[in-house]
């Protein structure tokens, strides 16, 4: 069962009272170098280094977090540089359980980190019922998302608004497919 902390903390960041946030970065190309998402967990960002592969050699194909399809696993390296996709019959990091994109219209201006942040908290939230088969307060899985940063947000070209949702373990590699398993 999941510590009344951890609950109220996830209740917070719902109501947009706050929520731990990492920075990541990957340009437009997938190559990795510029201001291009954020990844917001909950409840607390910390989180994120106790589910980081630490081996030095990437397993899996290296990709870009903007590839990520739903169902699709992934393994994390060096602070989140370094995104690799693995078969989720392997162990891994994280899987992608939900993708949307931001309703805003092209021309509206990016909503704020935090606002940002609130509405991927919350609809991963939402969505994760549906894909576990269990509540999130009583699972030992998180919720994790990259989100797009205002550069990206606003981009005459890319506008890029994607949400990407996924859960991980702390401290644990996942084995298979969590839909389903409400562990």
């Amino acid at each position: 069962m999941r510590p009344f902390s951890q609950v109220v903390l996830l209740l917070a960041a719902l109501t947009g009272l706050g929520v731990g946030t990492v920075a990541c970065s990957d340009d437009d190309t997938g190559a990795g170098s510029a201001d291009a998402t954020t990844e917001t967990t909950t409840p607390v960002a910390e989180a994120l280094e106790a589910t980081t592969t630490t081996s030095p050699e990437p397993v899996g194909e290296q990709v870009s977090r903007f590839s990520l399809q739903v169902g699709e696993c992934f393994n994390v390296y060096d602070g989140l540089s370094v995104i690799t996709r693995v078969p989720c019959d392997q162990p891994h990091d994280r899987e992608v359980f939900h993708t949307e994109k931001h309703p805003a219209p092209h021309g509206e201006p990016f909503p704020g980190d935090r606002a940002m942040q609130r509405y991927a908290t919350d609809v991963c939230y939402r969505q994760f019922e549906a894909f576990t088969g269990g509540l999130y307060e009583v699972s030992t899985l998180e919720i994790g998302a990259f989100t797009p940063t205002q550069q990206n947000f606003e981009d005459s070209k890319a506008r890029y608004r994607g949400i990407t949702c996924f859960v991980y373990q702390r401290g644990n590699q996942l084995m298979g497919s969590m839909q389903g398993r409400a562990l």
